[in-house]
């Protein structure tokens, strides 16, 4: 079982509120580029109750889209969890694949709770380190 699986697995034993199921939520997503040549980026999925999943690594000149849902009264963005209640996202990091820890970034969800848009685009790029922001609005736009 590879560590996502176990970490799926983990998920899906935590217990979540049932009052945030109850709530009516729209779906949205967040899209992570990775702009940087040569290096992978990894992502790290920060849930409720101190659960982290691991996205995909994002190859240089790939991208990554995370499907998620937002409440629509108090902003809440949530993972869905195949068999069980979502739990609300606090917050995603991503950085170098090969120097984690020092090249962490904090995505800021800011745009994406507030309602105004359903998709996010990030671009994680950077001289040196890594730097990942949010790309202008594209809200109604599809690639």
């Amino acid at each position: 079982m590879t560590p996502t699986a176990v970490l799926a697995a983990a998920v899906m034993a935590v217990s979540f509120s049932s009052a945030s199921s109850a709530t009516e939520s729209l779906p949205v997503r967040i899209e992570i580029t990775n702009a940087k040549s040569g290096s992978m980026v990894r992502c790290q999925l920060v849930l409720a109750h101190f659960v982290t999943l691991e996205s995909d690594k994002i190859e240089p000149n790939h991208r990554t889209t995370i499907a998620l849902r937002r409440d629509v009264r108090a902003g809440t963005l949530l993972y869905p969890r195949a068999g069980g209640a979502p739990m609300a996202l606090e917050n995603i990091f991503c950085g170098l694949d090969e120097d984690w820890a020092a090249t962490r970034n904090d995505l800021d969800l800011t745009r994406l709770r507030g309602g105004g848009q359903d998709r996010l685009r990030i671009i994680c790029d950077g001289q040196q380190g890594l730097a990942c922001a949010v790309a202008p609005s594209t809200a109604g736009q599809d690639e």
